[in-house]
């Protein structure tokens, strides 16, 4: 009964940013957890304007880094630095995130967007990156707002 329980745990933890591994009776320390995770490999590959970039856990923290960066210096988006900085980069299936944070190619660009917890209307944060000659920036910070079927 005690390993569903973690598993339970495990699950939920995930889904909310900070996985916890679980081991043998009981779950491991978020810093054993974080250790174990920098061994995953995590890459994904994204079409960026005319070219396909694979990127690595090394690209993925520096992008969290410059969207952290730009939220804390925006007055309007100042409040999700905070979510963004605890969070901790994440892959499943090829799919890598940042706590609740998820990187997706939208319109040939790079974005990292906030998931937001469902309700009727639900706040999506966008923060958009450009590549240009190697180096990467913030683009941008929108705000998306999504009105669920009635």
């Amino acid at each position: 009964m005690r390993t569903s329980i973690a598993v339970v745990i495990c699950v939920s933890c995930i889904f909310l940013g900070n996985a916890i591994a679980v081991s043998g009776d009981g779950i491991a320390t978020q810093a054993e957890s974080s250790n174990q995770m920098e061994n995953v490999s995590m890459t994904a590959t994204f079409a960026v304007d005319d070219k396909e970039l694979t990127l690595g856990r090394e690209q993925f923290e520096a992008l969290r880094m410059l969207a952290l960066d730009s939220l804390t210096k925006s007055e309007r988006y100042r409040e999700f630095a905070p979510d963004l900085e605890r969070s901790h980069l994440w892959s499943m299936d090829g799919v890598v995130r940042a706590g609740r944070w998820l990187f997706e190619n939208r319109n040939r660009q790079v974005v990292l967007v906030m998931n937001p917890p469902r309700a009727p209307v639900m706040r999506f944060i966008v923060v958009r990156f450009a590549y240009d000659d190697g180096h990467w920036s913030v683009a941008g910070i929108s705000d998306e707002r999504v009105t669920g079927a009635r």
